[in-house]
């Protein structure tokens, strides 16, 4: 029973239904009421439902692509490294170095220009 007084089925209830109620009433207590065994095909509820399962099946699709192109970027990109050596210390030194020198000379040479 949906007691939140909104008139559509949440898609949790859908595993509940054994059919739909031809009739209603206001009146309390048990009663009996002819009902129509499984779900009409025009019934918003499972046109909802139906098309929440579209939405959710082309996200899903659309997160798979996206996995598989940064998988695949991935794989690319360690690949390309594969070849590749660590720099020793002293590589990594003279690096440090030679920015030193070159931003020096570019200062030199800006205020030259100036």
């Amino acid at each position: 029973m949906n007691r939140n007084k909104d008139p559509r089925i949440t898609t949790e209830q859908f595993e509940q239904v054994v059919g739909q109620a031809w009739e209603s009433s206001t009146d309390t207590g048990v009663k009996s009421v002819p009902v129509a065994v499984g779900l009409l095909q025009r019934d918003p509820s499972v046109s909802r439902l139906v098309q929440f399962n579209r939405q959710q099946a082309q996200e899903i699709a659309a997160l798979r692509a996206e996995l598989a192109a940064m998988k695949l970027e991935i794989t690319k990109e360690l690949d390309s490294m594969k070849g590749l050596r660590r720099l020793t210390n002293e590589e990594l030194q003279l690096g440090v170095r030679l920015q030193r020198c070159l931003r020096q000379r570019s200062q030199s040479v800006r205020s030259l220009a100036l």
